[in-house]
Order: structure tokens, then C-alpha cells, then sequence
């Protein structure tokens, strides 16, 4: 199947985009770091703003989250802010995170249809040990309310220290790989739809007055975790200084997205060199709907409307945006 359309500059590293209501779409390069306004036909593109840390500029950025009246919020990770971009790209607001969110900040996933952020409080155990799960919270930013939406499982991690260049100490933990872990998304009636690892499967998630709806397990082949699963974790290696499991868990960590029917699409894991990857569907009780097979050069970063929103890696390692008609 041939995209729609391809974005006419390439990306070292796409990470997040966002469909506006005239069909133009945001991007964000990571790695430059650059944000794009893109034209609805992909042929021509300009930055929005600029690296650093004044008003209009951003540090990390990482993900557009939709918010109401088509403007969209830009997440700057290590500048602990978000920015938000008017419909014609113009950045109309810098703002730092509240104080209760200094460092839970850089963890917010979405938004709802009335504005209202959603955030993980943590993204790994603060000791080897436990405890393992963190919750999922709602932040009203006209009221300053927080509330709790969910609890999700975060990664198995070890502990990581080390001497900088400088001769300073540092101490933190590290995600073991192949970790199994929870993953959610946000719908925009605000329900949290939430993917189990272990067993996997799919659960929507409201509030105190909403039951939560528990989908069936998935059956899944597992796939072993091999010697070349190793050498691409630890480069160096062998002997290797990480713990792996036999198996990968059931899906790839951070990518579950939401399309315009509130559906959850969910990429499988799939062994090592495969030329192929799977995104299993799930509707809106939790129902394993169906499976869409994709190039594993391809990763679905948006499905809308109009279309599906694709970063494919070509020979040179580099990162085209494609657009697939619905």
C-alpha cells in the first residue's frame, strides 16, 4: 500500500505528531530538537520556535497532546513545562509545571476533551524491590485539582551509579530490559484505557463513579529474548552486565495510541530481524477487535479521521513521515 503522502524533509528522530482541524499536522524531531508545522499535503514545512529555555523555546520536546478549540499542548521534558500551540502554529503560552508536578511533569500522556492533564506520578520503582505499581492522575489546570483516574504497573529496574567526568558521584535505577509493564492512553471523555502486561489485556479506567471494564486476556506466542536481542541492549557484550528474561512481555513499551473511535491500537513484540510487526485493536468495552500487520520499518504514531500517521526508518537509519489514507 503507498502513503497518501510523504513529508518532504526527512526527521532523525519523530516522536510525536498531531493532526489539526485544516489537515496540517505538528511533528517534533527529538533529536535536533526541532517542533514543524507540515502542510496538509506534506510538501512544505517551518519550525516553530526554537531550542532553548526563553519563552517560545523548548529544551526535550517530546509529545503533542490535543486540546480543546485545535490548539495542542508540546511537552518539554527536561525544562519541567509545556507550551501551547495556537491552531496556526503560532506559541501563544509557556508555562512552567505546577509544584506538585516538578519532576511527574515530564510523564503526562494526554489530555481530555475539557483540558484536563493526565500524568503517571513515577515511570520506575524508587528501589529494586518495590512497590511496582504508581498511579495514573487527572490535573484540572483552571481548578489546580488533582485526582486519581488509575494505577498502572511500571518496569522492573536495578540499581545504577557511576563517576561523571567531572568526578561527581550519581546514583539512580535503570529499566532492566524487556521488562514486562503496564502502558494507557486517554480518551477524550477522559476514561483511561489501560494495557496489562501481565495478563495482557485491556481495561478502561474512569473515576470513583465509573466501573472499571476489564477486557478478556490475549493469547500471545511468546517470544524469546536471543543472543542478538542481548547484543543490540548491551553492544558491548558478551559477557553482558544486564538480567533478561526467556521472554519478551507481550507488547513494546510506549506505544499504545488512540484513534478517532476511542479504539486502542497496541504493538506487539516480535522476534528480533522479523520483516514484520503486529498492532493488535481494541474497541471501546475492551474487546480484542482485530490485528493489523505492518513493515517493522514502520511505527504508527497517529490515527485519525483522515488518516494513519506513519514514521518509516529507511537504510540510512533515517525517519520519513508518511500518511496512509483511512
Amino acid at each position: 500500500m503507498r502513503p497518501a503522502w510523504t513529508a518532504s524533509e526527512p526527521f532523525t528522530t519523530l516522536t510525536s505528531v498531531r493532526e489539526l482541524a485544516n489537515g496540517s499536522v505538528l511533528a517534533v524531531d527529538f533529536s535536533e530538537p526541532a517542533v514543524y508545522l507540515i502542510t496538509a499535503a506534506g510538501q512544505t514545512s517551518r519550525q516553530l520556535g526554537r531550542k532553548g529555555s526563553g519563552p517560545g523555546e523548548y529544551l526535550t520536546p517530546v509529545r503533542l497532546i490535543p486540546l480543546p478549540n485545535d490548539s495542542t499542548l508540546l511537552l518539554d521534558r527536561d525544562a519541567n513545562r509545556y507550551l501551547i500551540i495556537a491552531p496556526d502554529g503560532g506559541i501563544v503560552v509557556t508555562t512552567p509545571f505546577p509544584e506538585e508536578m516538578k519532576v511527574a511533569g515530564q510523564f503526562v500522556q494526554g489530555a481530555d476533551r475539557l483540558g484536563r492533564l493526565y500524568f503517571q506520578t513515577r515511570a520506575l520503582p524508587t528501589t529494586p524491590t518495590g512497590p511496582f505499581t504508581t498511579a495514573v492522575l487527572r490535573w484540572d489546570r483552571r481548578t489546580t485539582r488533582f485526582d486519581s483516574v488509575a494505577a498502572v504497573r511500571m518496569p522492573v529496574a536495578s540499581p545504577l551509579s557511576g563517576t561523571l567526568s567531572d568526578g561527581s558521584k550519581y546514583v539512580g535505577m535503570r529499566v532492566l530490559p524487556f521488562a514486562p509493564a503496564d502502558d494507557w492512553v486517554v480518551a477524550p471523555d477522559g476514561r483511561v484505557a489501560t494495557v496489562r502486561a501481565t495478563p495482557y489485556r485491556l481495561e478502561w479506567h474512569g473515576d470513583a463513579r465509573r466501573r472499571a471494564v476489564v477486557g478478556a486476556p490475549v493469547s500471545h506466542d511468546p517470544v524469546l529474548v536471543t543472543e542478538r536481542d542481548r547484543q543490540r541492549q548491551e553492544p558491548q557484550g558478551p559477557p553482558y552486565r544486564l538480567t533478561y528474561p526467556k521472554h519478551k512481555p507481550a507488547f513494546v513499551p510506549g506505544s499504545v495510541i488512540l484513534d478517532d473511535q476511542s479504539r486502542a491500537w497496541v504493538r506487539r513484540q516480535v522476534p528480533f530481524g522479523a520483516s514484520m510487526g503486529e498492532w493488535d485493536i481494541f474497541d471501546g468495552s475492551a474487546k480484542y477487535v482485530k490485528t493489523v500487520r505492518l513493515s517493522t520499518r514502520k511505527r504508527i504514531l497517529a490515527v485519525t479521521a483522515r488518516f494513519i500517521y506513519v514514521a518509516r526508518t529507511d537504510d540510512d537509519d533515517v525517519q520519513w513521515l508518511e500518511a496512509y489514507s483511512r
